[in-house]
């Protein structure tokens, strides 16, 4: 009797085993629940409030060609207009306060894409400035972002180089109006390069001038000679040509004028005493 009970407790443990297993192969774990809550979290749903941004060009680009691109996001809005504003090198500012409109956005969410020709609307060089303005719901037009950007003849970067001693300025191809451009290093005229000489990289000799911070101006001039909107200016770092060595022996060492006096003066000193001290003792043994 004691034998069947133990057969039988035994092969009711062995399904106790097994059915443990199958419950926990089927409920999901906890850690399972909290993915699959996070998942349905991150499914982007267009919001209420009304958002309206530039995603190009970035603030304060600085461009030689004449035609601005731009885009910008929207969310939720029922219109959007682009108002842009135009401020030339007399400091003058011309107004386009509804250069382009979008009234059907029907409050969804996209991108809208567009350009401006700058010849085309007889400007030039100077600095313009795009803004949106948007309606959401409650109807009221709203200003939400803007974004300057640059024209201007000619783009330059500078850098010494390593190997020559000489400053590299690298400039971009020059815009239609440009003849030639000056280049000044604080205010000493150094270099002019012509249209039909122009190379990406010019060579500028600093000549002796001592380590230091300069200042390099690259003023675009017209066929008649005439200074386009702005001199572009950089700073550059340069590292002046050392002073070749003249095998002095006292020369690199950081002694100033006078110091070399003084120990002159105390060896002068010295060598006097001793020399008094041996004409003394030849007079007395006289």
């Amino acid at each position: 009797m004691k034998k069947t009970q133990k057969t039988i407790f035994g092969f009711l443990g062995l399904l106790t085993v097994v059915a443990m297993t199958v419950i926990a192969a089927v409920i999901p774990s906890p850690g399972a629940s909290a993915n699959s809550m996070t998942d349905t979290i991150n499914v982007r749903v267009v919001g209420s409030v009304t958002n309206v941004k530039f995603k190009k060009p970035s603030e304060n680009t600085i461009t030689t060609n004449d035609v601005i691109s731009f885009a910008f996001d929207y969310e939720n809005a029922s219109s959007a207009r682009l108002a842009l504003s135009y401020t030339n090198k007399n400091g003058d500012t011309v107004s386009l306060p509804d250069y382009e409109s979008y009234p059907d956005l029907d409050y969804g969410a996209g991108t809208e894409n567009g350009s401006f020709n700058i010849p085309a609307h007889g400007l030039s060089y100077g600095k313009y400035v795009l803004s949106l303005y948007a309606k959401g719901a409650e109807g009221t037009e709203v200003f939400y972002d803007s974004v300057s950007v640059e024209y201007i003849p000619v783009i330059a970067e500078a850098e010494q180089n390593e190997d020559d001693g000489l400053v590299d300025l690298d400039l971009s191809d020059f815009t239609d109006e440009v003849e030639k451009v000056d280049i000044y290093v604080d205010g000493e005229l150094i270099a002019t390069v012509d249209k039909k000489d122009f190379d990406e990289t010019v060579k500028l000799d600093f000549g002796e001038r001592t380590s230091g911070e300069y200042k390099i101006e690259v003023i675009a001039k017209d066929a008649e000679n005439k200074t386009l909107y702005k001199a572009y200016e950089i700073n550059v770092h340069y590292e002046g040509l050392e002073a070749p060595n003249t095998g002095f022996f006292f020369q690199g060492l950081n002694i100033s004028k006078e110091d070399y006096l003084i120990t002159g003066l105390i060896i002068f000193f010295v060598f006097g005493v001793v020399a008094f001290g041996i004409v003394a003792r030849g007079s007395k043994r006289k």
